[in-house]
């Protein structure tokens, strides 16, 4: 029986198992907003994500609660805070290959290695950390080992190989930094209330603070 069934999956359509995937996907996650079948297995969403069309999720990753992750970006290993907007066709925290060793080819390293022996290099080996409240531009690049601060904003096209402050705007490939979005005394003040870990009911509350522009002052506005 458990041989028959096995066959007639060969014959399914890969649109229909695409759909039932993304079905089960939209299930599990219920409190999410699930629009791509590309998750794998081990991927943690938290309440309110937002993964769009042709995102590509893979085992291990972790996104907190309302961030999102625009049409055909990769995050292959990672973590992501809260808030957090990431743009079209992003790569984030992708599989490297070794430099020092013979070859770079997956086949002769890793665990499909031509040679048998067990896995000697770990393509996924520093996963990068995105903080909360981040913007992720359209075709950036996050690299392996990078951690990127609270706030902080990567211009599109931007290659991110090095760790980028909180609340501040880098750009360029490699990428380097561009100007603080605040002044050292908002961007502390921001770093001290961590609005993104209070509840929805308590951010409501500030509602004035996320009008304005450039003239807001906790004093008054809270």
């Amino acid at each position: 029986m458990w041989v028959r069934v096995m066959r007639f999956k060969k014959y399914i359509p890969n649109a229909i198992k695409e759909h039932f995937r993304l079905l089960k996907l939209q299930k599990k996650f219920h409190n999410c907003s699930i629009n791509s079948y590309l998750l794998q297995d081990n991927v943690k969403l938290g309440q309110g994500v937002g993964i769009m069309r042709n995102v590509d999720i893979r085992d291990g990753v972790e996104i907190d609660d309302y961030s999102y992750v625009s049409p055909n970006t990769v995050i292959a290993s990672g973590v992501v805070g809260k808030f957090t907007s990431i743009g079209y066709n992003c790569q984030v925290g992708m599989f490297e290959h070794p430099t020092n060793y013979v070859s770079t080819s997956p086949m002769t390293y890793s665990t499909r290695n031509l040679f048998g022996y067990e896995e000697i290099w770990n393509e996924v080996y520093s996963p990068p950390f995105i903080g909360n409240d981040v913007w992720i531009g359209s075709n950036a690049v996050i690299l392996q080992g990078v951690k990127i601060g609270n706030g902080a904003i990567i211009a599109a096209g931007a290659v991110v190989t090095k760790d980028v402050e909180p609340f501040t705007i880098v750009g360029g490939v490699p990428a380097n930094f561009i100007k603080k979005r605040f002044s050292d005394e908002k961007i502390l003040q921001l770093t001290n209330l961590s609005w993104w870990d209070l509840s929805i009911e308590e951010i409501k509350k500030m509602e004035k603070i996320f009008k304005y522009k450039e003239n807001w002052n906790f004093n008054n506005n809270l």
